[in-house]
């Protein structure tokens, strides 16, 4: 059933590191020995869990540099690899200006506190566009004898005011299965448009080079729409 639309591929998700829910647990049984006395293991579980927990975030990190160089390298541009916030990509890919990076929520919009990856596409040639979100309100069902026109409508919600070009894009049949295809793949997701550019905000760990690939295909189709 999920390859009704067939635009995106299903996003495969990284094999999670054991070593961070380990440290964990570790961390909590070391404050579970200090409310019960046992002061001797305190610090011992208390130094391992961190440690191990550290390792968990470092192989994370060495993972999505790996996936994110090898993307960047298919794509034709840079990836650089910070020492704090860990790789991103940046150039130009068929003649928008995008940027791979993580951040915490609230780097492109709304709130804070957790890790994602944001992905930006952005063309100063085009008309600038006021703010305007595309939210999922629920993926989609019943797809048989459906329109796709149908389904997208009862999918997204457009919360703002799209000029003419996105206006156009939105209602592409190509563009509305590639979005669609996201539909069947979160529980929650926006894409920002604002200015002369297009955001979209996923897991931090993402490493599927052929999911990342389409995703940033469809958010210049988005920009570039023409008709």
């Amino acid at each position: 059933m999920y390859h009704k639309f067939s635009k995106i591929p299903h996003k495969q998700d990284p094999k999670k590191s054991p070593h961070l829910f380990l440290g964990m647990g570790m961390v909590f049984i070391a404050f579970a020995m200090r409310q019960a006395g046992l002061d001797a293991f305190l610090y011992i579980f208390l130094v391992g869990g961190l440690g191990i927990g550290l390792y968990g975030i470092f192989l994370n990190r060495q993972a999505r540099s790996k996936a994110w160089g090898q993307l960047a390298s298919r794509i034709g541009i840079k990836m650089e690899n910070h020492p704090i916030n860990g790789p991103s990509i940046s150039g130009t890919y068929r003649g928008h200006a995008l940027k791979v990076f993580t951040g915490t929520t609230g780097t492109v919009a709304g709130s804070s506190g957790v890790s994602h990856t944001y992905i930006n596409v952005s063309n100063p040639g085009l008309p600038p566009q006021e703010r305007v979100v595309l939210q999922l309100i629920k993926a989609p069902h019943n797809t048989d004898n459906r329109s796709v026109s149908e389904l997208f409508k009862e999918s997204f919600d457009v919360q703002g005011s799209p000029n003419n070009q996105l206006a156009q894009a939105l209602t592409n049949e190509d563009i509305q299965c590639a979005l669609l295809d996201l539909a069947m793949q979160h529980k929650r997701l926006s894409i920002t448009f604002k200015g002369q550019g297009v955001s979209i905000e996923e897991s931090v760990n993402l490493t599927d080079i052929a999911y990342m690939q389409s995703l940033i295909d469809l958010l210049v189709d988005l920009q570039g729409f023409s008709g």
